[in-house]
């Protein structure tokens, strides 16, 4: 019986695998860095996405959290280039992370349609309306009826 390989070992003997993981190290000991020099509740709403030369880039929850962080990116400036690993940073660059639900949402979405009766009050509605525009809309809505 042949049992599974360990990732460990995977890892261990792929020099590609093995250096994504110590990269995935490396940055996460970086976010616990940044995120240890802002304070609660705005520190469980960030997240570091990137350390290019000498700018930091952080994403938030929201525009809201986003802005909040913003306010506090000349101090979070000063506190990082007292370390000697963020010595060079000059800029931290604030952004709103991207709402998944918007994603999920169809691009082209059909009319949903309208029972019989609903189709029939809105034609009797639309036959009394001296308005032409709302007798048109109304009109429109009553074509809406299921199949």
């Amino acid at each position: 019986m042949s049992f599974p390989t360990k990732l460990d070992a995977i890892v261990t003997h792929n020099p590609v695998l093995r250096k994504l993981f110590r990269n995935a190290a490396k940055h996460q000991n970086t976010a616990l860095r940044v995120k240890s020099l802002v304070a609660e509740p705005l520190r469980s709403h960030i997240q570091l996405v990137a350390v290019r030369e000498d700018t930091i880039v952080l994403t938030a929850d929201s525009s809201a959290w986003a802005a909040k962080m913003r306010y506090q990116v000349p101090n979070l400036v000063k506190k990082i280039r007292k370390t000697s690993e963020f010595a060079e940073i000059q800029t931290i660059r604030v952004t709103v992370l991207k709402s998944s639900s918007a994603d999920t949402l169809p691009r082209n979405r059909k009319a949903a349609p309208i029972s019989v009766s609903c189709a029939s009050a809105l034609k009797n509605r639309a036959s009394s309306v001296d308005d032409p525009a709302l007798k048109e809309v109304l009109l429109r809505l009553a074509s809406r009826r299921g199949v």
